[in-house]
């Protein structure tokens, strides 16, 4: 069966075009189902029929995992069974027999003006790590882009001059301005911190982390909690709060931030 995994990551790198992080989700979800059907007695993902998939549903309940991750982890089971039937000529449904238990959505946490405020000012700093978690956290801010988007920013991506970025996505670019304050984040990172820390002279990648490698989504929201804390917002905050709060900000103030 672990050919079959191999093949289904190709096709998600190379047709679906999915990001490492979702290609390893469903991965990580299938392998996990893969051990199941092997401590059944099971060794085809054809011999998987009503009973042994609403046996695994109990299995994932049984060990209670949230709904979100039972919702995720069937999710990735009818995609993979998607693509078995279209590459593989393998026919199971799994439509009827996997029903994900409902998410409920929490309400999105929005920081306050003043909430962002304190949480910049943790990061004011004049040593190289501080200086560039600024400039992520404005840029952020700013533009409200994806985590996975700012760290794959290129040098060449940044305009400083005519204020805006590049951000480059699934088969088409977006151009987003900046504000000010974001700009004279992104120059101090550029011209006084990171050719300190990048590791190679010859590497375009813009945001890196204390041994000169890419910056890594982990190692931000890592940084984003410490500065949380360190600000007194006392509610857990995400990367992605950064990214609501800049679009509410932007619907009350209608300013570029």
């Amino acid at each position: 069966m672990e050919d079959y995994l191999s093949d289904y990551r190709g096709y998600l790198k190379y047709t679906r075009k999915s990001s490492e992080n979702t290609i390893q989700s469903y991965l990580r979800d299938i392998r996990h189902f893969t051990h199941f059907l092997e401590g059944s007695g099971i060794d085809s993902y054809a011999q998987a029929d009503t009973k042994v998939l609403h046996a695994y549903r109990q299995e994932l309940c049984s060990h209670g995992f949230s709904t979100a991750t039972i919702a995720r982890s069937i999710a990735s089971l009818k995609s993979f069974y998607g693509y078995l039937s279209l590459y593989k000529g393998i026919h199971v449904n799994v439509i009827s027999c996997l029903i994900p238990p409902k998410v409920e959505k929490k309400p999105l946490r929005v920081l306050t003006v003043d909430e962002v405020k304190r949480l910049m000012q943790q990061a004011s700093g004049s040593d190289f790590k501080q200086i560039r978690d600024r400039a992520m956290m404005e840029l952020l801010y700013a533009t409200g882009i994806r985590v996975s988007e700012i760290i794959r920013l290129q040098v060449d991506d940044i305009n400083l001059k005519s204020g805006y970025i590049r951000c480059r996505g699934r088969g088409r670019d977006r151009i987003i301005p900046i504000g000010k304050t974001a700009r004279q984040s992104l120059r101090h990172y550029i011209e006084d911190a990171r050719p300190s820390m990048i590791s190679d002279p010859q590497s375009s990648i813009l945001f890196v982390n204390y041994m000169g490698k890419p910056m890594s989504r982990q190692g931000f929201w890592k940084n984003l909690k410490h500065y949380a804390e360190e600000a007194g917002i006392e509610t857990e905050i995400t990367p992605h709060t950064l990214r609501h709060s800049f679009a509410a900000h932007m619907k009350e103030s209608g300013e570029l931030l």
